[in-house]
């Protein structure tokens, strides 16, 4: 992953969790390869793997805090400013 995207994650977690008044973690999931597979599936993100490294599609997620997702952004094409009022908008 890209370092400033990491980066832009990582503040865009963190942001959430001010809003939200809860504490900010960052966790990176793994499992075996049907429970990737699964997950992939249910965001419809492609993935497959090349040379012993996964190419991956991007999907990201806005969870609420009962774990329902709120809503989906396909690829990067998203700013942080449309992640943000998205938010702001589910918090009201």
């Amino acid at each position: 992953m890209d370092f400033f995207v990491l980066q832009l994650a990582l503040f865009l977690v963190s942001l959430f969790a001010l809003l939200a008044g809860v504490s900010s973690t960052w966790a990176f999931a793994t499992g075996d390869e049907k429970e990737i597979d699964s997950l992939t599936r249910a965001f419809s993100v492609y993935r497959q793997t090349e040379g012993g490294t996964i190419s991956h599609g991007l999907a990201t997620a806005l969870i609420n805090r009962n774990g329902m997702v709120e809503k989906i952004w396909r690829g990067n094409a998203w700013t942080p400013a449309e992640v943000t009022e998205a938010i702001q908008a589910k918090s009201e």
